[in-house]
């Protein structure tokens, strides 16, 4: 049997110890962690912390589709456009 990742529920970006889980936005890109929260710096050397947030969100999307995820949505979702995919990909 094999040991399991232990699971991030916070990861914490940040250049200044002690309280980070990843110094940098690239480090933290690296580690292959999905947490349920991340709490960014923004002004952080070499990526910014907003130019991390449009990276996170290419790589989670790319995970899903490369998983066989056929649409993928951020929360909240709008009605419409939910129902809408979900009809086109009916008729497939």
């Amino acid at each position: 049997m094999s040991a399991s990742k232990p699971l991030t529920i916070v990861a914490v970006v940040e250049d200044d110890p002690p309280s980070r889980t990843a110094p940098s936005a690239e480090a933290y890109l690296e580690a292959s962690t999905t947490p349920t929260c991340v709490i960014v710096d923004v002004h952080l050397p070499g990526m910014s912390g907003i130019e991390l947030r449009r990276r996170h969100e290419e790589v989670i999307r790319d995970r899903a589709q490369q998983n066989g995820c056929a649409a993928f949505f951020w929360k909240p979702v709008d009605g419409h456009t939910l129902t809408a995919t979900m009809a086109a990909l009916a008729h497939r």
